[in-house]
């Protein structure tokens, strides 16, 4: 059977329908997030604290990070201070409470991830991974 790539494009929407309805967006909303503030907070924790820095490895505009992270700044998990050399820009930082909910999140992706690749072998895995990495190069050219 030849397997055209639109098969395998609809087969990756399809999966991605199913994560978030089941997966994703139900482990966000148990900590209060949603799939679009876990990325800016994830960010922030990976020592990113400007937007604009943000913005260097984001797809989002300027102005859709800035009301995300307002977001997290308003449920307490990012913390905004002004710059101390340049006082127009805002720098941002994790807060404790924010760390704590990262890591929740994080452990029940795991959770999940492990659920869903229960049957898979460490080869299996691996030849995804290869798989899904190849996916990505080609969708960045």
């Amino acid at each position: 059977m030849k397997i055209s790539g639109k098969i395998i494009i609809s087969k990756i929407f399809a999966l991605r329908n199913i994560l978030e309805k089941s997966g994703n967006e139900s482990i966000f909303q148990e900590f209060g997030l949603s799939v679009s503030t876990y990325a800016p907070l994830k960010m922030v924790a990976l020592g990113l604290s400007t937007i604009s820095q943000m913005k260097e490895i984001s797809t989002e505009t300027i102005a859709s990070l800035g009301q995300k992270i307002q977001k997290l700044e308003n449920l307490g998990l990012v913390i905004r201070e002004l710059d101390e050399k340049d006082k127009r820009k805002w720098n941002f930082q994790i807060s404790t409470k924010g760390a704590n909910i990262l890591q929740k999140v994080e452990k029940r992706f795991d959770e999940v991830g492990d659920d869903i690749l229960s049957d898979f072998s460490e080869k299996e895995k691996e030849n995804l991974w290869q798989l899904l990495e190849k996916i990505e190069i080609n969708l960045e050219l």
